[in-house]
């Protein structure tokens, strides 16, 4: 919102602390303004109709309204999802979209209860968070033969703002009979809806994924509305790039490279997790992968248990079939050359790694800084805050990572199915304020886990059903997505209830307060 707009709606804003506690974390996305005129008004048969904006509400909200260039707030029906429309009157207005909610349940928040150690789970007991469900599980577009990787649109300047993308490894029905799908990428928009109107049918984008339970792995959307698929098989097709709409794909890092030894050309193995910026269209595109086969004796080193190691591509424009050499980024070997990572990015440049070992005797979460210097690992923080120089680390099991785009929140898709919420100090994570919510998904393998641009968890699970839920932090929240004339802009200010603030020191692991969430900005 606009400085300007902000004196007008005051007092309509006083009114969004008022209504009573229903819903998540709803916001608008997929907004667009709709100028063009019709075949009509270019034969000038009819009048011109005014400029109209339209926008995608995820889930139902307590208020929803729109300010149009710093005027005063008009109201919108907010009781249901989906699209919603308002009118401009000038191509060049200027607008917000405020959606206001409050939740006194969510997984940032503490139900008083525990959630017990497991040996898919935690290796301690712990506070449990709520869950409180924005997607819904009567909606057949949840169900998957083999979901894999998620991610989530979050540039408010796309047409796809806020769709998730989710892999799917396998042919034939679900086991709940919603679908019969392919192997593949599909598109659930944020209010649930089928993002692009495909149905059950995988565009194919002119590629074929192999067979094998890990293709479509981990899951990325880059800032250029790009959808980046990882396959982690055996013979691994690589790192894929998919144009939004899923219709088009073009190989990044060549497929073929199985697990070690690899051949002397190989520039990866199986990648099982990576993170993107920039772009190959304006030549600054960057992946950094972690690779469970690539070692440093591929670049003319003499190390090779330096698997599971982060190493860096600078692609640019070389974004297809590249044969480029990576750069090791990490100057310690952080993980086991065994295991299943993944791999998340902050803000702030640090790098999230997890692995996913039974065993807590190597760390389930550690932290780089942009240099690729260790600066945290949850096997130190464990010992360290329990006082025991042998126990485990209470961070094991962690099958996929997942950062907040504000950092102030990590979350940890288990091995369990259930999700391991820490809040992060300085990009640094908060094992004293580690909470695990329920999903209801387990006791399936945890597969993937994504913000989006709101906060929300997208979280899978390797099911035959219902393996794709999406839940809510909680709290009270303001989600704001505005046109300056120029672009749009998306923030959301967050605060958990006041009760949850009496419930933080609850269970082995809580030390510390819940602190507020700051504010969102993308």
């Amino acid at each position: 919102m606009t400085r300007s707009a902000v004196p007008a709606c005051l007092a309509a804003l006083i009114l969004f602390l008022c209504a009573p506690a229903t819903y998540g974390v709803p916001y608008a996305s997929r907004v667009s303004i709709n100028t063009a005129p019709s075949l009509a008004q270019f034969a000038s048969v009819v009048p011109p109709t005014a400029p109209e904006v339209s926008f995608v509400l995820n889930e139902p909200a307590e208020q929803v309204g729109y300010s149009v260039n710093g005027g005063p707030l008009q109201w919108l029906d907010g009781s249901t999802k989906g699209t919603k429309t308002f009118p401009l009157s000038s191509p060049l207005d200027k607008f917000s979209i405020l959606v206001k909610n409050m939740e006194a349940e969510g997984y940032t928040i503490p139900t008083g209860g525990t959630a017990l150690s497991a040996a898919n789970g935690l290796s301690q007991s712990v506070p449990a968070s709520g869950l409180r469900l924005v997607s819904d599980d009567t909606n057949p577009l949840n169900s998957f033969n083999a979901a894999r990787g998620v991610g989530v649109n979050l540039n408010p300047n796309s047409p796809n703002f806020g769709i998730a993308y989710i892999g799917n490894a396998s042919l034939g029905p679900t086991a709940d009979s919603a679908r019969y799908l392919s192997r593949g990428v599909y598109a659930v928009a944020a209010d649930g809806s089928d993002a692009f109107g495909y149905g059950d049918f995988f565009p194919d984008s002119g590629f074929s994924f192999p067979g094998g339970g890990s293709i479509a792995w981990r899951l990325a959307v880059g800032t250029d509305d790009e959808v980046y698929v990882a396959d982690g098989a055996l013979l691994s097709h690589g790192l894929v790039r998919l144009e939004g709409q899923l219709w088009m794909s073009y190989p990044v890092l060549a497929p073929g490279f199985g697990p070690p030894p690899l051949p002397p050309e190989a520039n990866h193995g199986r990648i099982t997790g990576f993170v993107v910026s920039g772009s190959p269209y304006d030549g600054t595109l960057v992946v950094h992968t972690v690779d469970r086969d690539f070692s440093s004796s591929q670049i003319g080193g003499t190390d090779t248990s330096d698997l599971n190691s982060v190493w860096r591509y600078d692609l640019g424009f070389d974004a297809q079939f590249s044969a480029q050499m990576p750069t090791k980024v990490n100057t310690e070997n952080v993980l086991p050359p065994i295991g299943t990572p993944d791999l998340a990015r902050g803000a702030d440049g640090k790098f999230y790694l997890s692995n996913s070992l039974l065993s807590g005797s190597s760390a389930g979460i550690v932290v780089l800084n942009p240099q690729g210097e260790p600066i945290y690992d949850s096997l130190t923080a464990s010992r360290a805050m329990l006082n025991d120089p042998n126990i485990a680390d209470v961070m094991r099991n962690v099958m996929g990572i997942a950062i907040s785009p504000d950092q102030m929140w990590l979350a940890a898709m288990l091995r369990s199915g259930d999700v391991a919420v820490l809040p992060v100090v300085d990009g640094i994570p908060d094992l004293s304020g580690v909470m695990v919510v329920n999903t209801a998904l387990g006791p399936l393998p945890g597969r993937g886990v994504a913000f989006d641009a709101a906060g929300n968890l997208h979280c899978i699970v390797a099911g035959t059903g219902v393996s794709y839920r999406v839940i809510s932090p909680g709290g009270t929240t303001f989600a704001t997505t505005s046109w300056d004339g120029t672009s749009m802009g998306f923030k959301i200010a967050s605060v958990p209830e006041p009760a949850s603030l009496a419930l933080a020191g609850v269970g082995v692991v809580a030390a510390g307060a819940m602190r507020r969430r700051r504010l969102l900005a993308t």
